[in-house]
């Protein structure tokens, strides 16, 4: 088997893996949103708990800015705004 038909093969199991994963989302738009934005929660307050490790400088960190976006929030108002789009 060539490298890039593997390559491929992989490709399309990784696409058919998150395809059956967003089609297990629940019907509940709320619900589904939590659903779908789950791995953008995590993969955000892992990031921000990276900065903070490597900005470290043995102060006290002062709260968050109120000008910084919640990734979290933001993607479940988008995917809710989308599923209404979808639906009417």
């Amino acid at each position: 088997m060539s490298t890039r038909l593997s390559v491929d093969l992989i490709f399309l199991s990784f696409m058919a893996a998150v395809v059956g994963w967003a089609c297990r989302a629940p019907p509940d738009p709320q619900a589904r949103a939590a659903y779908l934005c789950a791995p953008v929660v995590l993969v955000a307050a892992t990031a921000a708990h990276l900065e903070a490790a490597m900005a470290d400088d043995g102060s006290v960190a002062p709260p968050e800015p109120p000008w910084r976006v919640d990734p979290g929030r933001a993607c479940t108002r988008v995917v809710a705004r989308v599923a209404e789009d979808l639906g009417s």
